[in-house]
């Protein structure tokens, strides 16, 4: 039998997952042929990661995977398990993925400051860790994350077991739930009193929960929301004579939680199928929904809130940046989603994604025989009336004479070496005339204006089938006959919608002792880090990279610390990514932006790191230098730090705004019978939110959708949350 040839256009998560799932089964390559086609250098989409001076590690923004990515950890794991099978990078520091990941535990959620006080104030919250691995079993029940969610509140409402100062917080507590109205408040409540209420109300939940009958549920939310009015109440009479950041923070907090749940058992469960069907107020924006079932207007702009919208870039569908559009049902999903974590919220690559996730990806897909072809741009997928793809236009950036390219640099550190992504083509590599091209261009952003030698793939000689994995932007412009005639094609452009973003990333010779940097007062520790994401507007999400320096290499000055920045890009207009004047004016841009924005509010994050002449900006002589940088003036110091404009179409991030979940098209409804779709943009039973699981859960599937195509059977099931699976089919249902 010939052997089947598949073509993955684009190396990005999707694309990766979908060759990691094809490549799974054991005598694959008698059935088939992978070749991954990928623009530039390097693989990872907007994952990717270079290497700048010192060995930094260079990435597209923050990026943190939430111990909730079942897809995700599942692939690392076995990732990092075929590896070591292999004997490739023995010599890693990484021997398994617990090795190249850190536990943050720490999230602050900054609000604007009293008119007499300081202008922003933090809110921290300490999400308790778990005894559960991240890609171990299926995805976490709805029922049993609201069981989570109350242990969650349990911790934010008594604080940090490593914050400095508890005592108002207990008070607080004690006061709102171990109190009686008409009792002093260090004695024990009575029969009937509010704190006997409330642990009555506590017990009723979980053990509503624990019931297997489907008037379980309802019953449960329904006493929840009882003492959440309770809770709400108490609180709002506390806050007549104590007004802080934490109370605010707990008012909001207990408000969103009373909405949420009488929401959705109003809008979203299904008594006769006893389920949840979140695409019900997916037409709706989250604050829309919200206002429906009562939020108040200090709900709705609290920093709980901002951080769903910010932390998606769901803040800028409005062109300011403030307000914004997330559809309700994903938006209730994401919650559910980041609630049902594995060990710790969150979990930080070590050494960049590049470098922690695609790298081993990459090296374990070719040791397989998964062929990569780099410098290969698609430049047009044709459409073609008899039901199969037939021709599709790629344009070689650089020829390798040596072939095949070898991506990879190995970068020592203390602990090993780390096979990394270098922060642009190896030129020893490429012939001398592609490089000269190159380097009059540019390569920014995997070269993405060099054009090169254009050739056809045809089917049949070059491919059998394809898997499109490119992002939804790109789509216009790879195959605008096919969106303007495939009904499937046109829905999704028009209603997927997207945003450029802005990142910057500051090394500090100081440590965040050095700096000022409270993290003990958040509740963090020496070595866990933190992150924030409502801060200021532009650059609003900040995270402490501290945890990646070891595994770079600044010489003798290594940095005290490291910190990422990132925001929406709010553009007057779209970017020309094959334009270099344009790209170079937007990069300009967002050194200028965060120039202004440091100016204006690195004060509250970096107190020892501002000058007495201007308290709230940053003070250039504390950021490091790379080796070989000499800094003459202070402002060396700044100009030497790395930015970055994600302007491009294959850079823009995927949003969710109402009513376009239902216009994407699924994996296979393409129209065309050896063409499949794949990333964070279509339509598939993993969470579709502009997140890598996402994107990583759809790469599976596609994978196995193809391979059923070709005739292979599925070596094992693939866990799906039964939640989202069922709102899949209750929409397929109505339809």
């Amino acid at each position: 039998m010939k052997r089947q040839k598949i073509a993955i256009l684009g190396g990005g998560p999707a694309g990766l997952a979908a060759a990691w799932e094809l490549s799974r089964h054991p005598d694959w390559r008698e059935h088939y042929e992978i070749t991954v086609y990928q623009t530039g250098w390097r693989l990872g989409g907007k994952c990717a990661t270079g290497r700048g001076p010192g060995q930094r590690i260079e990435e597209h923004g923050i990026h943190v995977f939430l111990g909730s990515y079942d897809a995700t950890f599942t692939l690392l794991k076995e990732v990092y398990g075929a590896r070591a099978d292999y004997g490739i990078a023995s010599d890693s520091p990484f021997k398994t993925w617990e090795d190249a990941f850190h536990r943050i535990d720490c999230t602050i959620l900054a609000d604007t400051g009293t008119p007499d006080g300081p202008r922003w104030q933090a809110w921290p919250l300490t999400f308790p860790r778990n005894e559960c691995k991240p890609g171990s079993g299926a995805p976490t029940p709805v029922g049993d994350v609201v069981r989570n969610m109350l242990g969650t509140a349990v911790e934010a409402l008594l604080g940090s077991p490593y914050a400095v100062d508890l005592g108002r917080l207990r008070r607080w507590t004690l006061e709102s739930f171990f109190a009686d109205d008409d009792e002093p408040e260090d004695d024990e409540p009575d029969e009937g009193g509010w704190g006997t209420r409330a642990l009555k109300g506590l017990y009723g939940i979980v053990t509503s929960f624990g019931r297997s009958d489907d008037e379980s549920v309802p019953r449960a939310i329904t006493i929840l929301v009882d003492l959440l009015e309770f809770i709400l109440g108490r609180l709002e009479r506390i806050e007549t004579d104590e007004d802080t950041p934490s109370l605010r923070g707990y008012l909001a907090l207990a408000e969103f939680a009373l909405v949420m749940f009488r929401g959705m058992i109003a809008d979203t469960w299904d008594p006769k199928e006893g389920t949840w069907d979140f695409s019900r107020v997916d037409h709706l924006d989250l604050r829309e929904w919200m206002r429906i079932h009562g939020a108040s207007e200090r709900c709705q702009r609290s920093s709980l809130v901002r951080f769903l919208y910010a932390g998606t870039f769901s803040n800028v569908c409005d062109g300011t940046g403030e307000g914004g559009q997330y559809a309700a049902g994903v938006a209730l999903r994401a919650i559910f989603k980041m609630l049902s974590y594995k060990g710790s919220l969150v979990w930080q690559p070590r050494a960049g994604t590049g470098d922690t996730l695609i790298a081993p990806l990459f090296q374990v897909l070719e040791a397989r025989g998964v062929r990569f072809e780099f410098f290969h741009r698609v430049e047009h997928i044709h459409d073609s009336d008899s039901g199969q793809i037939q021709r599709i236009d790629v344009s070689r950036q650089a020829r390798v004479p040596g072939g095949p390219y070898r991506p990879l640099i190995p970068v020592k550190t203390a602990a090993g070496v780390v096979e990394s992504w270098p922060d642009r083509p190896l030129w020893d590599q490429l012939d001398p005339r592609d490089v000269a091209a190159i380097q009059a261009i540019g390569h920014h952003s995997e070269c993405a204006g060099v054009s090169g030698e254009r050739r056809t793939l045809e089917r049949g000689v070059d491919f059998d089938q394809v898997i499109l994995a490119t992002p939804v932007a790109t789509l216009r412009h790879l195959c605008p006959e096919i969106v303007a005639r495939v009904p499937s094609w046109r829905s999704t452009v028009s209603t997927v919608k997207t945003t450029a973003t802005q990142s910057f990333q500051l090394w500090f010779e100081p440590d965040n002792h050095g700096l000022g940097v409270p993290l003990e007062a958040w509740g963090g520790v020496d070595d866990d880090g933190a992150s924030v994401v409502t801060y200021a507007n532009g650059f609003g999400a900040w995270t402490d990279a501290t945890v990646t320096l070891p595994f770079e290499d600044y010489g003798p000055r290594q940095p005290g610390s490291a910190s990422h920045f990132c925001g929406a890009f709010i553009a007057d207009e779209d970017i020309d990514e094959r334009d270099p004047v344009a790209m170079a004016i937007a990069s300009a841009e967002v050194r200028a932006r965060a120039q202004e924005w440091t100016t204006a509010n690195m004060g509250w994050l970096f107190p020892d790191a501002t000058t007495p002449e201007d308290p709230y900006g940053l003070d250039y002589t504390k950021l490091a230098m790379p080796p070989g940088c000499s800094a003459a003036r202070p402002l060396d110091r700044w100009r030497a730090q790395y930015f970055r404009a994600n302007v491009q179409p294959s850079e823009r991030y995927t949003l969710t705004v109402p009513g376009s979940f239902e216009g994407r098209m699924g994996i296979e409804e393409t129209g065309f019978d050896n063409l499949l779709v794949c990333g964070d943009w279509v339509a598939h039973a993993g969470l579709n939110s502009g997140f890598v699981d996402g994107a990583i859960f759809c790469g599976i599937q596609a994978g196995r959708a193809q391979r059923e195509r070709v005739g292979q059977t599925n070596p094992d099931p693939l866990p799906v949350d039964p939640d989202i699976l069922e709102q899949l089919t209750a929409s397929a249902r109505r339809d």
